[in-house]
């Protein structure tokens, strides 16, 4: 558990992550619901199997859609290995809590973007081809962004995780 004082800390940065989460995961919502409500289809929807002897949209939509997932994963595991590296072992406790947090904060960025990107590409496809697949897929990598909505005890676990990690390495 934390004192008053570094939750006090905290709870700002917590704030600005919660924002940024819900930003980032009302875009593609709010495009899905345009895109399936308000936005009429193509006169000639392009088929989903094929799109002049290509693959269709919703295959390629598939692939990004499994492309984010991948490459969120490795994000999650890479970036905070890059960025603990670059820490001095000297650095007082609060001023290391105020990097992992800095840490947290861009972790989630990047991976949500990766999953905003792929999202709205899914539902770009979805207005191409008028495959509720594609657009489930949309909605779905939204869900996962707000997934993320970062708690102060996720952010205590993230920082307990980073702290034991970088005395292990620095061993």
């Amino acid at each position: 558990m934390w004192s008053a004082k570094t939750k006090t800390e905290v709870e700002p940065q917590l704030r600005v992550m919660r924002i940024l989460t819900v930003a980032l995961a009302s875009g593609p919502l709010i495009f899905a619901a345009v895109a399936a409500t308000v936005i009429p289809p193509p006169a000639t929807p392009a088929t989903m199997g094929q799109i002049a002897g290509r693959p269709g949209m919703m295959m390629i939509g598939l692939f990004a859609f499994v492309s984010a997932i991948l490459m969120r994963r490795f994000v999650l595991k890479m970036l905070p290995m890059m960025a603990r590296r670059s820490l001095p072992p000297t650095l007082p406790r609060g001023d290391r809590i105020i990097a992992f947090m800095t840490m947290m904060r861009t972790r989630l960025i990047v991976t949500s973007s990766i999953l905003e990107g792929a999202a709205f590409f899914n539902i770009v496809c979805f207005m191409l081809e008028r495959q509720v697949p594609s657009l489930g897929a949309g909605v779905l990598l939204a869900l996962m962004i707000l997934a993320q909505f970062p708690s102060m005890t996720s952010a205590e676990h993230f920082i307990e995780e980073q702290q034991l990690l970088l005395e292990q390495e620095s061993r």
